[in-house]
């Protein structure tokens, strides 16, 4: 494992990706299996999700670490990714292409820019009709009236704005 030093406090942008043209969700029940595990590793791990967007093969995470615990967090939800997808679709080998990126929000103005590049992501990738709507990332909790549970802290960028 390649250690990431991210302090405690940090907001930073995580991306990792399947090798080559792979995919690493290929039916809607693996984009649900990673948010439970997003969800899960969360609370374990004490991250704060800010906003996320799943791509067919590759994820983006805005994610403040509370605690500096940034590589095996992350590392943590790869593993248990690749686990369940490789037994469920009966193959061996890496799901996912080396270490994940971090890159650290040192100030609000990145912070924004990460999240709209996060958001628009799935609609330059010509997977959603419009920027306001993608079923597989956070998009949806900042632009609709939301009152419902969610792990995911979608007002800390509304507060900013």
């Amino acid at each position: 494992m390649r250690n990431k030093v991210i302090p405690a406090g940090s907001i930073v942008h995580i991306i990792q990706r399947a090798p080559g043209k792979e995919s690493l969700f290929v039916e809607d029940n693996d984009y649900i299996h990673f948010l439970h595990l997003l969800k899960k590793t969360a609370k374990k791990y004490s991250l704060a999700v800010i906003c996320f967007a799943l791509m067919p093969n590759h994820f983006h995470l805005l994610v403040k670490f509370r605690e500096e615990n940034a590589s095996y967090a992350i590392k943590n939800l790869c593993e248990r990714y690749a686990m369940y997808f490789n037994t469920k679709y009966e193959r061996k080998g890496h799901v996912f292409y080396g270490a994940f990126r971090a890159r650290l929000c040192l100030d609000e103005s990145y912070l924004l820019i990460a999240s709209l590049y996060i958001h628009l992501n799935p609609y330059k990738a010509r997977l959603s009709e419009t920027p306001y709507y993608y079923r597989w990332s956070s998009v949806s909790l900042f632009v609709k009236d939301f009152s419902g549970k969610t792990f995911i802290n979608y007002k800390f960028i509304l507060s900013i704005i």
